[in-house]
């Protein structure tokens, strides 16, 4: 089961492992993912639920799962 948590991780992209395969997007389950002009891929952390399902499936390792840093209120 896909669970959203405050404060959850989300993908941090490592350009320069990655190949521009596409599999992270593919197998994102919100579609937080988006190919960019440069052919690497960015995260939309507003759809991101943490899940985790793009760095399993990223076999060069470039997405590591970071926490947001959390705002100076």
């Amino acid at each position: 089961a896909i669970v959203e948590a405050e404060g959850t991780e989300a993908p941090f992209m490592i350009t320069d492992k990655c190949v521009g395969c596409g599999l992270c997007a593919a197998h994102c389950v919100t579609a937080c993912l988006h190919v960019q002009e440069d052919g690497f891929f960015a995260v939309d952390p507003d759809n991101c639920i943490g899940c985790r399902a793009c760095k399993v499936n990223c076999f060069w390792g470039a997405i590591e799962m970071v926490r947001p840093k959390e705002s100076d209120t």
